[in-house]
């Protein structure tokens, strides 16, 4: 209560109450239940408008109704008897029947609606008990509650009136919904970051928090959520979208400084790598610190609890196993980076974070716990691990025949045409690049990158790109898919990634998918009803199921 809600949410208006709720308020009491075998008279309100149609009339527009019923989960039953709102809000902000269909938004859930129409009549009624005096009032002595011919004395003894008041054709039920980052990405596709000569000006498109609640089907906390987490930044009150080719060029720029300055990656000035950052690539593309921590989100450590030890990197601990001694981060291998940001991604294992200072020996040889921790707002920590991922990340954003070069791998020599089975870039085709970088080839680049000892498999190159790259299964080779760029629904995702390649691996698939299904849906089962498997001879001799596309779709 109190606070801003959208103003596009459609709302119930109060309608005058039937003759029995109005009654009920006045005495204040409420609705009672009903009595183990007692007979309660029924009788229609004043005001009851029925909806039902006859056969004849089954084709005509049906008749409107006033009352609808609503099931909501208990969490939001909770909230509405607390003097919570719930209200309607466009999906799609359009209008008339192609809006896009419409959630049911209440503080911090945004709910699908689904109505299932009953074709028996249902009706909705107040059960109250009422006096003798209000009997005899609305003419209950004269016979208008019982039948013809019953005992007046029976009708004395009626404590209770069930008065219909209402009639529904069927129920809402409403299911946890996902918001629409698409549609966030949209509103704000028109106001990029990094524009010269946006900087500076407020137009009219460019939109507050406010007109992103009005715009967006979404509760107001889960769609916070989505602008902190998403590419989103805020400048001078106002949302702005951080394209991913800005972002990685801030992120590149600030782990080279970082490496170039020789700081520690878990404890750097926020102030002063700000202040570089911005100097390189200008105010227009980092106006502000926050515009600095959003772009470096993917690659900052994670929070630790105060007191909590340092986290040793695996293959460290393993090294000081064998050795039979602590290991130590000045004696970790470095590892062979892509440029100048090596430094960053040498040891392996984390350096004390700024909470680690709290627990750190002082001069005088005991924990400095009562000193003055440092400002966790003015330093940003970076995760080496996450770092050296932006790396090997880094690897399909450069040309293949650079990091062919840079790497010192052969040239490939040129692949056998094949029959494409569908649609799909040809992964194995030549360009200005030169030939798309094979699984092979990658792995060989991510052994170097990492500093491993043993060749890397097919399933370790797809461990560490995630759902940031994809397999061309026909070629065998490598290419970049930014993820967040892919549809929320599930069916719109999967024709999407049908459209990028007409084959898929199913476990390769499924890993872009999940995300995106709804709770007790299972990946499996479901891409098995919305695909179909073919088996492919890739080598003689060998085949390999892949799913692919539905004549129907």
């Amino acid at each position: 209560p109190g606070a801003a809600r959208p103003a596009r949410g459609v709302r119930t208006s109060r309608r005058r109450a039937p003759r029995a709720a109005r009654r009920l308020r006045a005495g204040g009491g409420a609705m009672v239940s009903l009595m183990e075998g007692v007979d309660v008279p029924a009788r229609f309100c004043d005001t009851f408008v029925g909806t039902d149609q006859d056969v004849k009339d089954i084709s005509n527009v049906k008749p409107e109704t006033k009352w609808c019923l609503l099931e909501l989960p208990k969490e939001q039953m909770q909230e509405l008897e607390q003097g919570g709102t719930l209200y309607f809000q466009s999906q799609a902000g359009g209008t008339g029947v192609d809006d896009g269909g419409a959630n049911l938004c209440s503080r911090d859930a945004t709910l699908s609606l689904e109505f299932l129409e009953n074709s028996n009549s249902q009706f909705i009624a107040w059960v109250q008990e009422v006096t003798a005096e209000e009997k005899a009032a609305e003419g209950a002595a004269s016979g208008e509650l019982g039948a013809e011919g019953e005992n007046p004395e029976a009708k004395k003894s009626v404590t209770q009136v069930c008065e219909v008041f209402g009639q529904v054709r069927g129920h809402l039920f409403t299911k946890p919904a996902q918001v629409n980052v698409q549609r966030v990405r949209a509103l704000l596709s028109k106001q990029p970051l990094g524009v010269e000569a946006t900087m500076g000006v407020k137009p009219d498109q460019f939109m507050t928090t406010s007109m992103l609640q009005y715009e967006v089907a979404a509760s107001p906390a889960q769609l916070s959520a989505v602008l902190e987490e998403g590419p989103f930044v805020e400048v001078d009150g106002y949302w702005r979208l951080l394209p991913t080719a800005l972002e990685r060029e801030i992120l590149d720029a600030a782990v080279t400084i970082v490496s170039a300055r020789g700081w520690e990656p878990e404890d750097v000035d926020a102030e002063a790598l700000f202040a570089e950052v911005q100097q390189h690539l200008g105010s227009a593309s980092v106006p502000s610190l926050e515009v600095l921590r959003k772009s470096l989100r993917t690659v900052a450590a994670p929070p630790r609890s105060a007191g909590e030890a340092p986290t040793q990197a695996p293959a460290d601990a393993d090294k000081a196993s064998a050795a039979g001694k602590p290991s130590e981060a000045a004696e970790a291998p470095a590892a062979t980076a892509l440029d100048s940001t090596a430094a960053v991604t040498a040891a392996p294992t984390a350096a004390p974070t700024l909470l680690d200072s709290a627990t750190a020996p002082s001069d005088g040889g005991k924990p400095a716990a009562a000193a003055a921790p440092k400002a966790a707002g003015k330093r940003i920590s970076l995760d080496r691990e996450k770092v050296r991922k932006f790396h090997v990340l880094q690897v399909l954003q450069t040309t293949p025949a650079k990091v062919r070069d840079r790497f010192n791998l052969p040239t490939p020599a040129p692949r056998p045409k094949r029959q494409r089975l569908g649609g799909g870039r040809p992964g194995g085709a030549s360009d200005a690049g030169g030939p798309a970088l094979s699984v092979e080839e990658f792995g060989t680049v991510l052994q170097e990158i990492t500093g491993a000892t043993e060749k890397l498999q097919a399933e370790d190159v797809w461990k560490a790109l995630g759902n940031q790259a994809y397999c061309d299964e026909f070629e065998g080779t490598v290419h970049a898919l930014d993820e967040t760029t892919l549809p929320q629904d599930p069916r719109e995702r999967l024709a999407r990634l049908l459209a990028v390649q007409s084959h898929w691996n199913p476990e390769r698939l499924a890993a872009f998918i999940a995300p995106v299904l709804g709770a007790g849906q299972k990946v499996d089962a479901w891409l098995m009803k919305q695909t179909r498997a073919v088996h492919v001879e890739l080598e003689p001799g060998k085949e390999v199921r892949l799913l692919g596309k539905k004549f129907a779709m």
